[in-house]
């Protein structure tokens, strides 16, 4: 289920993707429609929880992390929620960083 949802907001309006059993993403609203073609739900991992979605890919399933696909991460980088939330995939929360940043930053936490 998708609920779109605009309020002030001072990085824009939002929207919001289901991710079923009580957990929502939170997006920005220009990122939504092309987010809704894929179905997504959540993965949780020791610390966090994730949305993500599967697909298949040279017959493999493969696993996309949604704030990886919003950001376009290269592969061997990591992106960083600047306010913690790993459900609030705004752009404006998303840094790639490298693992080493990564690691310093997921710390400070």
């Amino acid at each position: 289920m998708l609920i779109k949802r605009s309020r002030p907001d001072p990085h824009g309006p939002i929207g919001i993707i289901d991710l079923g059993d009580g957990y929502k993403c939170i997006v920005d609203s220009e990122d939504l429609e092309w987010l809704t073609q894929w179905t997504w739900t959540y993965k949780k991992s020791r610390c966090c929880v994730y949305a993500v979605r599967k697909t298949h890919i040279r017959g493999r399933e493969v696993l996309i992390r949604m704030h990886r696909q919003i950001i376009h991460a290269p592969p061997g980088t990591h992106v960083h929620h600047s306010n913690h939330n790993t459900l609030d995939n705004r752009k404006c929360n998303l840094i790639v960083v490298s693992p080493e940043q990564h690691r310093i930053l997921h710390n400070r936490a």
